[in-house]
């Protein structure tokens, strides 16, 4: 029997996901909805699935076992706790919130339902993320970098509340927390860090109020120690994640999907063009609503609000100018 499934939120990130439906099997699209009448008359022509500008209205008429949330991160708790509370599995996009009240609300709600849930952190899914794990396996890693470099800042189409930091939560918030949350799960949790920022490409202004440039360093509880450099303004694309240790040093580059570097004696260089980890975590999410096994979802909520409060974190970081421990 089919897993029929809504989708709420049809900005950038709901075609990846529509688009991964499709090449799925035993999933059905039956619903899609946005309060933008234009994307949903646009998403029903090219995917199909009935047309709602209401969720509330979506959950009422449609037998859902499922529904993934790509609504803006301010608005995710009503559509959440609506879905919860008629016991559908949830799929939401990252961030988990926009804040940690909110993070805990819906962590709250999820676990009194114990309802299949997952949070998009695709990054977790990736082949080369699962041969990094493997391939530091007894080995005692000291240290890492990570950086992610694109020019979201200079893209006279992004809409304008992405560089409005009270809207999006700036770079770090936005994309940043992919990368914390990838190094959590190959290194362990984050315990305190340091937030430096800089504006020197794109001043701030009453329609910039992000810093276009950032470098966290951070503290593992292991002991790692480590360094995220992220910026808005680079003429490029650069998603990698370095991680060091005696005779050990691996590059996992998400760009070219690809790992490269030197483990004891042994050159790695593996390339993984055809891996696609977006379909894989929600193949994961399907195989946990059938199987009826939450251990299936590499990010669960409540692990996800852990990534969430490390990058609040390293905002708080920018305006105390101090070493702040994670809160949460």
């Amino acid at each position: 029997m089919n897993i029929k499934v809504g989708i709420v939120g049809l900005g950038t990130i709901s075609k990846t996901h529509l688009n991964t439906l499709k090449s799925i099997k035993d999933v059905e699209l039956v619903a899609v909805c946005d309060v933008d009448k234009q994307k949903v008359k646009d998403a029903q022509k090219e995917f199909g699935g009935e047309p709602y500008f209401d969720f509330n209205e979506m959950l009422k008429e449609q037998a859902l076992d499922a529904i993934l949330i790509c609504v803006p991160q301010k608005v995710r708790y009503e559509p959440i706790e609506s879905a919860v509370r008629k016991g559908l599995a949830i799929f939401c996009e990252k961030p988990p919130a926009f804040d940690m009240e909110t993070a805990r609300k819906v962590e709250r709600v999820i676990k009194k339902s114990k309802v299949i849930n997952s949070v998009g952190f695709m990054y977790r899914y990736s082949k080369i993320t699962d041969m990094a794990k493997e391939l530091i396996k007894g080995h005692t890693i000291s240290m890492m970098r990570s950086t992610f470099l694109c020019s979201a800042g200079l893209n006279p189409n992004l809409p304008g509340w992405f560089l409005l930091k009270e809207h999006s939560g700036g770079p770090l918030l936005d994309q940043a927390i992919h990368f914390i949350d990838v190094e959590r799960y190959i290194l362990g949790d984050i315990s305190r860090l340091q937030t430096f920022s800089n504006n020197l490409v794109l001043p701030k202004s009453s329609k910039v109020t992000i810093e276009d440039s950032h470098s966290v360093n951070l503290c593992f509880t292991s002991g790692v120690i480590g360094n995220h450099l992220h910026s808005w303004i680079h003429r490029g694309w650069v998603a990698r994640v370095e991680i060091y240790g005696e005779n050990l040093h691996l590059c996992v580059d998400y760009v070219n999907k690809a790992i490269f570097g030197k483990v004891s004696d042994t050159e790695i260089k593996k390339e993984t063009p055809d891996d696609d980890c977006y379909t894989t975590e929600l193949n994961q999410f399907f195989a946990a609503i059938q199987k009826k096994d939450q251990s299936l979802i590499r990010s669960s909520y409540s692990d996800a609000v852990k990534s969430l409060a490390t990058v609040l974190t390293a905002n708080k970081s920018i305006q105390t100018e101090k070493t702040e421990e994670i809160g949460g």
